[in-house]
């Protein structure tokens, strides 16, 4: 869960028009025959987690995030489906393959990075973490936000130590929210863009995951708000921000934020941002090799270029979100 750092900066809302115009966009369609789109992504996924595999002695910590995220995803669906025209034994020989290249790289990234692995390990080396992770009453996204956006510098060990209060790693008492942290994480939830919003909702859901929704309500009750409230603030301006990416064009540098708001919202269970045509560019960045290629706008301690110019960080994100692509085509398309 690595974090930018970047010059603080200001951006207007989405007025009206731009929001009623950008809703248009295609969402998954519900009742076609996507067989066609469901193998792409398959095959896609083949190929991202092979090229992960065949790498995993360069992962890091985060890049296992992805595949776990994956992993559960597909762990949730049922063995059988009621498309009869789909191959059944494809989808399971791809969920197998997901769990034994995980297992590859958690024993990989116990001898890479064994101090970072061991304050994540809840997050990375328990499966059942990612697996039915939706449990929220979710209030609806609210769009205009009619927020002023702030970029701002993002203290990256500030952070992992407020996520490994949480997870209760070193203390061995997790659900630890200290005022400090609290502050550091979720100040201004709905006006940060880019990884310090992203941040946000990922310290509450790992928080939330992690048994300590209660802990996580009382400070949310004493600023005036609640879980769920902060979930759909935060996500409503991830959302906007995820919209206004997509008019404007995804520039290569704009790639792995636009994948890491969709991997964060989307497991929070705002499905809104599983788009068809988003699918459609994300597939169409994946590299022959399998990878996806790291643009250097982010900056942080642990990532790793591969020696082919492939990013493990955008490349586990791209893992963790058509993972979720797929159990949506599957689950909402009447083939279940």
């Amino acid at each position: 869960m690595k974090t930018p750092m970047g010059n603080e900066k200001c951006r207007n809302p989405l007025s009206w028009k731009l929001v009623l115009t950008t809703l248009l966009i295609t969402a998954l369609p519900s009742n076609a025959d996507n067989n066609d789109i469901i193998y792409e992504v398959i095959d896609s996924l083949y190929n991202i987690v092979n090229y992960i595999g065949a790498h995993k002695d360069a992962l890091i910590v985060d890049s296992i995030v992805g595949l776990r995220a994956a992993e559960g995803e597909l762990s949730s669906l049922p063995h059988h489906f009621a498309n009869s025209q789909l191959d059944h034994h494809r989808i399971d020989r791809l969920r197998k393959f997901i769990k034994s290249t995980t297992v590859e790289a958690v024993e990989a990234a116990k001898v890479n990075l064994p101090d970072y692995f061991q304050d994540l390990a809840p997050i990375v080396n328990e499966p059942e973490f990612w697996i039915n992770i939706e449990q929220y009453n979710l209030r609806p996204l609210q769009l205009p936000t009619h927020q002023i956006k702030i970029e701002t510098a993002f203290d990256e060990d500030a952070s992992d130590n407020c996520f490994i209060d949480l997870l209760g790693t070193r203390s061995k008492s997790p659900c630890t929210i200290t005022q400090v942290c609290w502050t550091t994480m979720i100040s201004g939830i709905g006006n940060q863009t880019s990884y310090q919003a992203t941040h946000q909702i990922l310290y509450l859901l790992v928080g939330a995951k992690r048994g300590c929704r209660n802990n996580l309500e009382l400070n949310a009750v004493l600023q005036g708000s609640s879980l769920n409230k902060l979930f759909s603030k935060g996500c409503s301006s991830i959302y906007e921000e995820t919209l206004q990416l997509a008019i404007n064009g995804i520039s290569k540098r704009d790639r792995d934020i636009f994948l890491e708001n969709i991997f964060t919202c989307n497991l929070v269970g705002y499905k809104e941002f599983l788009k068809l045509d988003w699918l459609s560019m994300i597939l169409s960045w994946q590299r022959t090799s399998g990878c996806y290629s790291n643009s250097g706008r982010r900056v942080k301690r642990f990532d790793t270029a591969f020696g082919d110019g492939c990013g493990s960080h955008i490349t586990s994100l791209a893992t963790g979100v058509l993972g979720s692509y797929l159990k949506q085509l599957l689950t909402e398309s009447n083939l279940l």
